[in-house]
């Protein structure tokens, strides 16, 4: 039934099963040409009141594809032949092939997965009212944001987005003062909003976890309740108070924001290892400027409205992001520079076999060890990408 019913749109996932997420690798060189396929079986933004999508064919040669492998599409058109433009998939606006159509895309691609979340978003307020107009539970799919976690996301949405306008200013002046334009920090913002990716650290000699289908909650692991109170002040009173069940509860990660292959260093507290999340769970993240525990003076975004938590970013660390978003260096210099690591905070569930892109395995195992082995046999239960630093993937 499930496959069936159109998932949440949280954020289209961009890759299919055969094209992983490119620029979600944490090690991964530039890729010019834009991903924007939806991975059909685990995608989350299949809807039952839509028909299936179509097919499209290449100008050139005719060749037709299924409308949800775009990027299979733009692929293709940039290597089919004499053709110099090319219509946009989504919007079929033209474009010269080139660096002016690849972003368009992008940015086209992201803005049908906001229009597909706000459009779920209202169907979960209006289930909400009528939930409590008639006095019944009211049933979320999994995969979808319910009304506690969808309020947690849209509080922190609101107050980021003034926050990040009025703190454009001064950041403008930031980048002239390091000799960089206004085009970079637009560029800057879009690798923030588009490319950097979402890490959850993790420790490979974890059997439940190994197990399991859905990474959890710290109170759902273990039932501590530390994280209650601050969790209210950081996303709103009607938000994950007491009476929330332990397992719809924020799961914390960061953001690798150097693009650093082995992760946060500053997070190897909590594993060594790290997962890569999926493109889906973007648009349900809200991200801080340091670790939320303490609360006071952090400040808190959305990938659409980060310009106030780049403000507080040290001048070594904001000119090593410059570099890995315009693509002066695939990573910068060690995440160990940070003077505070960049927390994320998902909301709604982290399904292991639908919101991982890549497990990343520190370079203490090797593929022939017994926790290699098991990493191995974990991505191969959830169609996962297992990849391990002590063979400097990252070089290839």
């Amino acid at each position: 039934m499930m496959s069936i019913l159109w998932r949440v749109p949280f954020a289209a996932r961009y890759v299919s099963n055969s094209l992983r997420n490119p620029w979600l690798r944490a090690t991964s060189r530039y890729v010019s040409t834009v991903s924007v396929t939806w991975d059909i079986e685990k995608s989350t933004i299949l809807c039952a009141h839509e028909t299936t999508p179509g097919e499209v064919s290449c100008p050139t040669c005719s060749r037709t594809f299924p409308q949800t492998d775009i990027d299979l599409l733009a692929r293709h058109k940039l290597a089919c032949g004499p053709s110099s433009t090319s219509a946009c998939p989504l919007c079929s606006k033209i474009f010269k092939i080139g660096d002016q159509y690849r972003k368009h895309i992008k940015t086209c691609a992201f803005q049908e997965e906001t229009r597909r979340f706000e459009e779920r978003a209202a169907q979960t307020r209006q289930d909400a009212v009528l939930a409590i107009e008639t006095g019944r539970v009211c049933m979320y799919p999994e995969d979808q944001l319910n009304a506690r976690q969808l309020y947690a996301v849209e509080y922190v949405k609101e107050r980021a987005k003034q926050a990040s306008a009025a703190a454009m200013p001064g950041l403008v002046k930031s980048f002239e003062q390091l000799g960089y334009t206004c085009n970079d920090l637009a560029r800057v913002l879009d690798y923030i909003r588009f490319e950097a990716p979402m890490i959850i650290h993790f420790r490979a000699n974890n059997p439940k976890l190994l197990a399991d289908t859905h990474y959890r909650s710290v109170e759902d692991v273990n039932g501590s309740t530390h994280r209650r109170g601050a969790e209210v002040l950081m996303f709103g009173p009607n938000s994950y108070n007491l009476d929330a069940h332990k397992f719809e509860l924020v799961k914390y990660g960061v953001l690798n924001v150097v693009n650093d292959p082995s992760g946060m260093q500053s997070c190897y507290g909590y594993g060594d290892c790290h997962f890569i999340l999926s493109r889906n769970v973007r648009l349900r993240t809200t991200f801080a400027s340091m670790d939320s525990l303490g609360v006071q003076g952090v400040h808190f975004a959305t990938c659409e409205h980060y310009a106030h938590v780049l403000a507080t970013f040290s001048q070594p660390e904001l000119l090593e992001t410059i570099k890995v978003a315009t693509k002066l260096k695939t990573w910068g210099k060690s995440s160990g520079m940070f003077n505070a690591y960049k927390e994320l905070q998902i909301h709604g569930p982290v399904l292991l076999s639908r919101d991982i892109d890549t497990v990343v395995v520190s370079a203490e195992h090797t593929r022939k060890s017994h926790i290699g082995k098991q990493l191995l046999d974990f991505g191969k239960r959830n169609g996962t990408e297992v990849k391990f630093l002590c063979e400097k993937f990252w070089l290839t």
